[in-house]
Parts: structure tokens; C-alpha cells; sequence
């Protein structure tokens, strides 16, 4: 059988790498060209733009509240507002700001779908992709609805598009029936159920609700279940793919999963902009998104100043303009209708190929780390008594707020 990666190069994948800066032309190009008749790209001439140098010139940088009156037209039913592609579902993604919403469009899937097959493409990885199950569908499935559309976190709307592509009909595990169940304690036994009799080669899940549920395997479902050791259950296991922070929950998952490796989904506020294809750092979906630089300098320089966003004349970099080893506040123009969109996320430029998340705009006002490893412990030590600090990680984590019964 041929392998992923062989697919994946014969088909021209790797131009996505190896010219970032055309590749980003093309993208810019093709998404202002679909949009350009949306109430959005009338009233900021997309039909005039032409370059990279007209669409700074022409639309503005944009934060969640700018896009929100657009966002509340669409939810009552109006076409082309924001984006002209359809939309099956809306994003939700829960941040100390409050819930935002983002289309869910098929151009959007079908970066997930890229994402997921350049990761199990990378040399060394593709065997898995044949070999045996991914684990998926820890995380709560949607329910609401909105708009007619239904509501889902980037989680478990990415993993369900997975399960209907029909090249990874094979590849995931537990069953989607299985998935569906809404009550996570009943969901996760009958996970256990099925897995327990599988080879499971890999997971995509939240690192916490991972480490959880392998705790559980090994406690509360192991008399049950028959289950002695959940290595020895999963001899092949070696690769957890998430798009959470991993770094917190590695000591603790190679406590149980001996020889097991980790690869980041980048995101911010559950959009797909990077994956972690080696150790180096992530590598951008340039073909997916288009990407603007604004250095964290430069923008603390516009707060001291008294400036706004979009007032202040910031040099927004491209891909091809960066410098090595620079923090840029990092702007998102997507396929799923956001123009310039300054998520607050920052990156690091590693190299000419890779990046790193490193914060936040505004750190002060996230304090993740301190948190996290307060509900860490409380999950080593089998204490599931939540304080207000440990809340604080959970509702951040929509996975997280099934689970602990947060709303």
C-alpha cells in the first residue's frame, strides 16, 4: 500500500513549505476574490484589491467585537454577510473574554482534513496512519443550536469531518454512535468498551481529558473491564495529537504511555494555524490561512502611546518579512470570513519554516500556567473538588466543562 507520505509529495503537498510567500499571495487572492460581493467585502472594496499592499491599504485590523454585528446577521439567517462560501456549523470557542463564534465553512474542514494527513504524513509517522486506530470523541459533542446551524468546539466538529472523509473511514475509534452519547460517564465506559479490544497506535484529544480518561481505564474501569495495564493493552501506542498546550501533561502521560511522542495542532480561539510536523516548532497551513506579523514591540509601543488598533501605523510583516528569534502579535485572515483578525495570540519566529506560540498580548490577563498545574495535581491525586483557580482552566477548555459540570 502506498504510504501517506508518498501521496502527500506526489501531489505537489509540499509547495505549501517550500514557497510560503507565493503560496500566501494565492490564498490572500483566492479569498478576497470569493468574498468580495459579501456585505463585508462591499464595504471594504475587495474588488479593488489586488496585492498584499491593497489589502493592508484598504481593510482594517479587526479584534472579535468589530466582527460580532456581522456574526449576530448571520445567526438571524442573512446571506453573504461575512463570508459567501455555505456554513455547516458554528465554532465555539469559550476565552476569559466571553464565547465567540466562527463559521464552520467546507474550506475550513478541509484544513482540518489537510492538517490531519500532514501529520500522519511526516517521516517516521505514515505507518500508523494504515496500522492501527486513533483514538477521538473524548471531548463533548454539540448540542445547541443556533440559527438553525448546530454548535460545536473546533474539537469535536474537526474530529466528525474526519470520521466522514472517506479515506479515514477506517481510522478512528470509538464508533461515531458511540461518540454521539451525551453523557460523558457514559460515553467514556463505552469508549473503554470498545478500545480495550483495539489497537489503539494514537489519540487526538485534550491532554487533561486524555490523562483523565487512561486514569480511569486503569481505575475505575480496569476490574470491569478486565483491563490490567493500559500499555500493555496498547503495545503500539505512540502519539498524542492535540490542539490544547501539551507541554504541562508530558511527565505524567509517559508515566503510563512508556514510548510516546506529542505533535501540536496550533491554534488560536480554535482556528487551525499550525501543526507540529517535527520537534522543531510548528509549521503554518500558509495555504490555509493568510498570516500578517505585528511586532509585540511595536504594539506595546501603541498602547504606551495611547493609540488604537486601528489608527496606529503598524509595518505588518508577511511571512517572508519576519526576522528570527522576533515575538509578533499574530493576524489571521481565514477562509471561514475574518479579515485581519488580531486573535492576541503571540508567536515566536523560530526559523524560516517553523513557529512557536509564546502568550498572549495581554499575558497579565492570562494566567494559564499557575492554573493548570493547580488542576494538574488535583487530577494526579484522584481530587476532582474544583476551587475557583482550577475553574478558571475548565471553562477556558470547553471539553473541560462537560466533564466537571461547569456551564
Amino acid at each position: 500500500m502506498v504510504s501517506t507520505l508518498t501521496l502527500l509529495n506526489s501531489s505537489g503537498e509540499q509547495t505549501w513549505t517550500t514557497y510560503p510567500g507565493e503560496t500566501q499571495e494565492t490564498v490572500l487572492k483566492n479569498i478576497v476574490r470569493k468574498n468580495q460581493n459579501t456585505l463585508f467585502g462591499r464595504e471594504y472594496l475587495f474588488r479593488e484589491i489586488s496585492n498584499v499592499k491593497d489589502y493592508a491599504n484598504y481593510v482594517p485590523l479587526s479584534l472579535y467585537r468589530d466582527f460580532k454585528p456581522y456574526m449576530q446577521s448571520m445567526i438571524s439567517g442573512k446571506e453573504d454577510t461575512l463570508v459567501a462560501e455555505p456554513f455547516s456549523a458554528w465554532m465555539r470557542t469559550i476565552t476569559m473574554g466571553g464565547v465567540k463564534l466562527f463559521p464552520y465553512t467546507d474550506s475550513v474542514a478541509r484544513g482540518i482534513q489537510k492538517a490531519f494527513l500532514r501529520l500522519f504524513g511526516t517521516e517516521g509517522m505514515e505507518w500508523r496512519f494504515f496500522s492501527g486506530k486513533v483514538l477521538a470523541g473524548l471531548e463533548e459533542t454539540h448540542a445547541d443550536i443556533l440559527g438553525g446551524k448546530p454548535v460545536g468546539s473546533i474539537s469535536s466538529l474537526g474530529v466528525e469531518t474526519l470520521r466522514k472523509t472517506p479515506l479515514f473511514k477506517n481510522v478512528f475509534t470509538p464508533s461515531s454512535d458511540t461518540a454521539q452519547i451525551a453523557d460523558c460517564k457514559k460515553r467514556w465506559m463505552e469508549t473503554a468498551r470498545q478500545v480495550r479490544k483495539q489497537d489503539v497506535v494514537a489519540a487526538m484529544a485534550d491532554p487533561l481529558l486524555f490523562l483523565l480518561f487512561l486514569r480511569k481505564m486503569m481505575r475505575e474501569y480496569r476490574e470491569i473491564l478486565g483491563i490490567s495495564d493500559v500499555a500493555q493493552l496498547w503495545p503500539n501506542f505512540s502519539l498524542l495529537i492535540s490542539d490544547g498546550r501539551i507541554g504541562p501533561y508530558k511527565t505524567a502521560l509517559r508515566s503510563i504511555l512508556k514510548n510516546i511522542e506529542f505533535r501540536e495542532i496550533l491554534c488560536t480561539e480554535d482556528i487551525v494555524v499550525a501543526i507540529q510536523i517535527d520537534e522543531k516548532g510548528c509549521i503554518p497551513l500558509y495555504d490555509q490561512n493568510f498570516l500578517e506579523f505585528i511586532s509585540l514591540k511595536e504594539w506595546k509601543n501603541m498602547r504606551k502611546e495611547g493609540g488604537t488598533y486601528r489608527e496606529f501605523e503598524f509595518d505588518c510583516k508577511t511571512v517572508e518579512t519576519v526576522s528570527q528569534g522576533e515575538e509578533y502579535v499574530l493576524v489571521l485572515t481565514t477562509p471561514g470570513g475574518l479579515y485581519r483578525y488580531v486573535t492576541g495570540d503571540v508567536v515566536r519566529i523560530i526559523d524560516d519554516s517553523h513557529i512557536t506560540w509564546s502568550g498572549w498580548i495581554d499575558q497579565e490577563s492570562h494566567p494559564e500556567q499557575p492554573q493548570e498545574m493547580v488542576l494538574l495535581r488535583e487530577v494526579a491525586t484522584d481530587s476532582l473538588k474544583m476551587t475557583m483557580e482550577s475553574q478558571v482552566v475548565a471553562v477556558e477548555s470547553e471539553p473541560l466543562r462537560s466533564l466537571f459540570g461547569i456551564i
